[in-house]
């Protein structure tokens, strides 16, 4: 199947494939974003999505990894072919809490992160690749960030002033909920501020180029379902809960939290549910593991991953 899987990519979408012996990664040139495809003990293939930002990128990139991982999420759930629990990869070496060295993405509904060693599951990678070289296109010309400006992504602050007001602005919304270690800033090469708690269960992204492109992923309002404690939000076989609480904290830092580039609070904001499968670990493609062995834990890990958040 993985041969099959090389000349798909190769040569029917124009894909970059790098052959790690039962395990191939698939991307384009200088992108973010990988398919990791490799073979299980039991015959099947292991599928998931790795998002990393590129070296060129000054400071600390949990900014660009939390973008990137996020996009590819709403991206795949909206086309319907899966909804993925959110795998943080830490730094081996920051000194910085939360800080994330990349992320994976597994499939958890409705297909994958297994697929069977026959035309169902190769049908199943088809789509995939299909839909990793339409999200491709349609970043690269959308959105500045998705590859490094050498003469622009050299600016990068987290203690710059107006950052600072910022994240303060923010912080205080959130009360016990943020820290002195979450982290923010500007990044001048894609236009926008960041802000992310030490443990990562709250982000804020202010771009317009960002915005209006995760807007195009959105929900449609028809699959949203009222419920006691929150919204299903179901369609195309995959179904999300997002609780009242998570939606009033939205809401909250929409209206409260101070915007750098209007006097007026945001009024109103699109729901994108995502799995609740965010687990920290160490990237598995680095080290000494052995090719067999590498992401062994991670799906030790991402198979039992239930429940959804939203950003």
């Amino acid at each position: 199947m993985l041969d099959k899987i090389i000349d798909l990519a190769g040569e029917v979408y124009g894909l970059e494939v790098y052959d790690r012996g039962g395990r191939l990664d698939v991307a384009c040139p200088c992108s973010p974003l990988a398919l990791i495809f490799e073979r299980t003990a039991g015959g099947d293939m292991f599928v998931a999505l790795r998002c990393r930002a590129q070296s060129e990128f000054n400071g600390d990139r949990t900014d660009l990894h939390d973008a990137y991982s996020w996009l590819a999420a709403a991206f795949l759930r909206q086309s319907g072919v899966a909804s993925s629990s959110l795998i943080d990869i830490d730094h081996p070496a920051s000194r910085i809490a939360g800080e994330l060295d990349g992320r994976y993405l597994v499939p958890a509904q409705s297909k994958g992160p297994l697929l069977s060693p026959d035309d169902v599951g190769l049908g199943i990678a088809q789509e995939l690749l299909t839909n990793l070289a339409h999200l491709e296109e349609r970043a690269h010309f959308t959105v500045p960030f998705w590859h490094p400006d050498v003469e622009n992504d050299r600016y990068y602050d987290s203690v710059d002033p107006e950052v600072k007001e910022w994240s303060q602005g923010i912080a205080q919304v959130l009360g016990s909920r943020s820290s002195v270690d979450d982290i923010s800033t500007f990044r001048s090469g894609v236009g926008w501020y960041y802000y992310r708690t030490a443990d990562g269960t709250i982000a804020v992204i202010e771009s317009d180029d960002f915005v209006d492109l995760i807007e195009t992923f959105k929900v449609d309002p028809e699959e949203e379902i009222a419920g006691i404690n929150g919204f299903l939000y179901t369609g195309n076989g995959i179904d999300n809960f997002v609780s009242h609480e998570a939606l009033a904290l939205a809401a909250q830092v929409l209206d409260e939290a101070r915007l750098s580039t209007t006097s007026a609070p945001a009024t109103a904001a699109s729901v994108i549910p995502l799995e609740d499968g965010r687990h920290h670990r160490r990237d598995l493609s680095r080290g000494p593991d052995s090719s067999g062995d590498r992401l062994d834990r991670l799906r030790s890990r991402a198979l039992p991953c239930v429940g959804t958040q939203s950003h």
